[in-house]
């Protein structure tokens, strides 16, 4: 054995290699796009419909997924412009800008609470999912797209 990718919670769907990148899909939502030179996790992506992946390839520099529910998603890679989540605690690095909103709004916003402080890096602001997540989203685009 000359290397084993340990980092993918769950079965495994589909491995790729494309140039000096491998990507493996596993079920846990993400797919995971690793350097083949020092085997470290470069970036993460969400599939087809931001759900389970079921199939994915890659051709010229664009990453093309497929899930149980029909859907096709094509993903460009960016192989200079990873964003790292600035949350408290969090340290997932995507390689797109609104997979990494996608993640902020899943995994860090908590829907329906009246007020909360946004705990990304150096935000001092309060929020409020209560009436709906819009407010929260449109403050979480500031800090990803700007």
């Amino acid at each position: 054995m000359i290397w084993t990718y340990t980092q993918a919670a769950g079965i495994i769907t589909t491995v790729c290699v494309y140039e000096d990148l491998l990507f493996s899909v596993s079920f846990n939502k993400f797919f995971r796009c690793y350097t083949r030179q020092d085997h470290k996790l470069k970036a993460l992506y969400y599939g087809a419909d931001r759900g389970l992946v079921t199939q994915m390839t890659v051709i010229d520099d664009k990453i093309i997924t497929g899930n149980r529910n029909g859907i096709v998603e094509v993903i460009p890679i960016n192989r200079d412009k990873e964003t790292m989540c600035q949350f408290e605690g969090c340290c997932h690095v995507f390689g797109i800008k609104p997979h990494l909103l996608s993640h902020v709004m899943s995994d860090h916003v908590t829907p329906d609470t009246k007020m909360f402080r946004c705990l990304w890096r150096g935000c001092k602001d309060w929020l409020s999912t209560k009436e709906g997540h819009q407010e929260a989203e449109e403050h979480m685009k500031l800090h990803i797209f700007t």
